[in-house]
């Protein structure tokens, strides 16, 4: 687990397995966008990134998720709720 930043720019969470990076910044307010997330997806494409807080993800919704399926890119974000895709029934 690692914290970047780069002069004002920074992203509170960088979560790394083997080649797969994961990006995660969490707000108190209901931004969806952030300046620094944005930078680090421009320069590093990272496999995920999310922000966590009212203009993204849920926070019970993340605390309550399988860490390591981040890094198999098992989850969507669907109308800020993270949908486990192992658990959708495809018709």
């Amino acid at each position: 687990m690692y914290y970047w930043k780069e002069r004002n720019d920074e992203v509170d969470f960088i979560l790394r397995k083997n080649k797969f990076v994961v990006a995660i910044e969490i707000k108190s307010n209901a931004e969806k966008l952030t300046k620094g997330l944005e930078k680090f997806k421009n320069l590093f494409t990272p496999t995920a990134s999310f922000i966590v807080g009212d203009g993204g993800i849920y926070a019970n919704d993340f605390l309550s998720l399988d860490i390591m399926k981040l890094f198999n890119m098992c989850y969507l974000i669907i109308d800020s709720t993270l949908v486990d895709t192992t658990q959708v029934k495809v018709k």
